[in-house]
């Protein structure tokens, strides 16, 4: 009995040293890269605002603020903070088929590598069977044009659509040669009545359109793009701080991407950018298992970006805490496999402090570089004069495209990415003492002392456990 209570102490003993060796306040990447890879799995259907996925993910990020104990920072004392948002979205099969003078089908083109919807512009759902507008046929109803203001979201491009549509033009067909399996929900904050139906086709088939127009072929095009006003949310979680008179730091990824195909090819956005989203939510835990910060820490989840950097937008224009004197860091697509060197993206309205993030990476000996680029959330701090850059990996091989799956990620590069924001906090006032991002895995600064005990523990309890068996 009395070896059974000897070998039951030294397995507790074992646990206890091995709990002390593996911390839990050190970062880690594999808790990164595992919120990354359940943020952009499909049950989360890409993420698109207003989407039920999206609202998944937000509840996901709500869930993990609540379990670290951080502050709610949203609306009516709760972690989020909604706003009104416009969204593209496809809720439905889209065609594009061509019938023959008797109205027998001759061709149906393939969604996804033919054409596809286009939610530009002044674009609606609907179907539209008509014939195709050419210089010998001016009456038709569906027409080709490249007009390149049609091709991306600008007031222009609205105009555009309007004065097709009061020319009685029902359709447009936008040719190119871009790979079809791209999706961005990027839209100007309008909202209008009436409108065309929309799609891209590959250059292709354009000879084979017109062709068919020679011969009077009719042409019948299904858009399922609809533009919905709908609720984004923000997910806001506060880390308070010892000194409320210092100005808070602002930690920010945004959560929300660019959904899913209309025939259901969902778009995982595991860098862009679930890999910002889980980074963020690793650094929550670590800073949270801290003692009390000096000054207040905010821990912002963004929704909307991808529609227009809108969630940022809005946080910024209706903060629940006084912002004047802060400073945000941003993360957007981080933890990238290829070895690129982070970048510190800023706008021209606030280069100096990406210059101060770049001279501080340098000083750590730290790969990084900096570019002036207003199309992420940092934007949206510097337009109201607060300091902000993003860090990133510009690794833009797959974004926007069904290939962003956690292939594209790697625990790596989240390491590389903490070590500056380390350097960076490093220099404000934080905490009086904090986490060597050095350690591969949580708790590395306790590494040494705790392994020295544990090796002494064993041997002493093997000792032990030798001198009792011999005597029984």
């Amino acid at each position: 009995m009395k070896l059974k209570r000897i070998i039951n102490l030294f397995f507790i003993l074992l646990f206890a040293i091995s709990t002390i060796v593996c911390g839990k306040d050190g970062f880690s990447p594999k808790n990164a890269y595992n919120i990354t890879k359940e943020l952009s799995s499909g049950k989360y259907r890409g993420r698109l605002v207003g989407d039920s996925g999206n609202k998944l993910a937000r509840d996901y990020i709500e869930d993990y603020f609540k379990s670290l104990n951080l502050k709610p920072g949203g609306d009516n004392n709760n972690y989020l903070q909604a706003f009104d948002i416009y969204v593209p979205s496809v809720t439905t099969s889209c065609y594009f088929k061509v019938y023959d003078t008797n109205g027998k089908l001759v061709k149906e083109y393939k969604y996804g590598e033919d054409f596809k919807e286009m939610t530009y512009g002044a674009s609606i759902s609907g179907k539209v069977s008509g014939q195709l507008k050419t210089g010998l046929r001016t009456q038709a109803n569906i027409m080709i044009t490249e007009n390149i203001s049609t091709t991306f979201e600008n007031p222009r491009g609205y105009t555009n659509d309007l004065e097709l549509m009061a020319n009685g033009i029902k359709a447009m067909i936008v040719p190119g040669d871009g790979y079809l399996r791209f999706r961005s929900p990027y839209k100007l904050q309008k909202q209008y009545d009436e409108g065309i139906v929309k799609i891209y086709a590959s250059s292709k088939i354009l000879p084979e359109l017109r062709n068919f127009s020679k011969k009077d072929y009719s042409f019948e095009i299904k858009s399922s793009t609809n533009v919905l006003l709908t609720k984004g949310s923000n997910v806001i979680g506060i880390l308070e701080g010892k000194d409320r008179n210092l100005p808070p730091l602002i930690l920010s990824a945004h959560f929300d991407h660019v959904g899913f195909d209309g025939d259901g090819v969902i778009y995982p956005g595991s860098l862009d950018n679930a890999s910002g989203t889980g980074f963020l939510l690793e650094c929550a835990r670590v800073f949270s298992s801290l003692k009390q910060p000096e000054r207040t820490i905010m821990f912002v989840a963004f929704d909307g970006e991808e529609v227009g950097l809108l969630g940022s937008k809005y946080f910024v224009e209706n903060p629940p805490i006084n912002l004047q004197g802060a400073e945000c860091i941003n993360f957007d697509m981080v933890g990238s496999p290829s070895g690129l060197p982070v970048s510190i993206i800023y706008s021209a309205k606030k280069s100096e402090f990406a210059d101060e993030i770049l001279n501080i990476a340098h000083s750590q000996n730290i790969p990084a570089k900096s570019n002036i680029n207003d199309s992420s959330d940092h934007d949206s701090f510097c337009t109201n004069g607060i300091n902000a850059v993003t860090l990133i990996q510009y690794d833009m091989s797959k974004i926007h495209t069904p290939e962003d799956t956690m292939d594209n990620v790697a625990e790596s590069g989240f390491k590389e990415v903490y070590g500056l924001l380390y350097a960076y906090l490093s220099t404000r006032e934080v905490y009086s003492s904090f986490i060597n991002p050095q350690a591969p895995d949580p708790g590395l600064r306790y590494l040494l002392p705790g392994a020295g005990i544990l090796i002494i523990t064993t041997m002493a309890t093997f000792y032990i456990l030798n001198k009792c068996y011999s005597r029984e």
